[in-house]
């Protein structure tokens, strides 16, 4: 039985990239930094293209080495697989989402932020986050276009996913070759590395 969820009540965690086998396992693409968040699931929401997304129980998981073979039970043949199944993503309810560590945030958590800057000019909306390996690069959208944000605690000052709104420091070179005021380089509060799907 499969239960539908709006995409506001879910957290990407997979990806489904492939039929495996005969009987209907799909090959899955972790999306998430939680080590064992393929341990013991019970069930996941199949997010469709357009968004929408149906819970569906889980038979059996086994691990293959970076990835997970998944057998869905309603799912047993190698059609029905591919066709329900393939090119979809996988995902969680929010409410069985761990707390991130401290002055830490998911991805999930930091899209759709208003960023500002410490002198109060707002910069845009954090649309979505590139990772580049040294560190995480947020895109963000407004008025003036698109920037690309660092997450550095040198610049990123401030965030409250509470409050919606990430505060970050106008250094030299990222908004207009704007010069950073006196004590710019400081420690953030709330800007630790940030985890992607949990």
């Amino acid at each position: 039985m499969t239960q539908a969820a709006s995409g506001e009540d879910h957290v990407i965690v997979g990806e489904i990239v492939k039929v495996r086998g005969i009987q209907g396992e799909v090959l899955v693409r972790p999306l998430s930094d939680v080590n064992d968040r393929f341990d013991d699931l019970a069930g996941a929401y199949v997010v469709e293209p357009d968004g929408t997304a149906a819970f569906h129980a889980i038979e059996s998981i086994r691990r293959l080495q970076d990835e997970f073979i998944v057998r869905f039970r309603a799912i047993d043949d190698r059609q029905a697989a591919k066709d329900r199944l393939v090119g979809r993503r996988l995902a969680v309810s929010r409410a069985e989402v761990p707390p991130a560590g401290t002055d830490e945030s998911y991805h999930f958590e930091l899209i759709g932020l208003a960023v500002v800057r410490t002198d109060g000019i707002a910069v845009g909306t954090l649309e979505s986050i590139l990772e580049t390996g040294a560190n995480d690069v947020y895109v963000v959208r407004g008025p003036g276009g698109e920037v690309l944000i660092p997450a550095t605690r040198a610049v990123i000052a401030e965030v409250d996913t509470a409050a919606g709104r990430m505060l970050v420091r106008p250094v030299a070179g990222l908004f207009d070759a704007e010069a950073a005021g006196p004590g710019d380089a400081g420690a953030a509060t709330g800007a630790g590395p940030a985890d992607q799907a949990p």
